[in-house]
């Protein structure tokens, strides 16, 4: 039987080159922010989440990608699409 599962997103905190959280952000408004950070080419931004600070470069890359980072729809479409 099919069902409607409740699925809770992660969020994280994103912060300016002071320290000064610009608030709590999901995938999309992050994937956002880089594309920001990117075309503006600024540096110093970066998330906490579950106590892990990530960095963003000022390419929109990531130092690194903690396991449930923004990884909901990557890891289901491994699934969907069998690889």
């Amino acid at each position: 039987m099919i069902k409607i599962n409740d699925i809770t997103l992660p969020t994280a905190k994103l912060y300016d080159p002071t320290g000064f959280c610009l608030g709590e952000l999901n995938e999309y408004q992050f994937i956002n922010v880089r594309i920001q950070i990117k075309n503006e080419n600024v540096q110093g931004y970066y998330c906490i989440f579950n106590g892990i600070v990530i960095n963003i470069d000022e390419d929109g890359g990531v130092d690194h990608w903690p396991d449930g980072f923004f990884d909901y729809a990557y890891k289901n479409l491994k699934i969907l699409l069998d690889f």
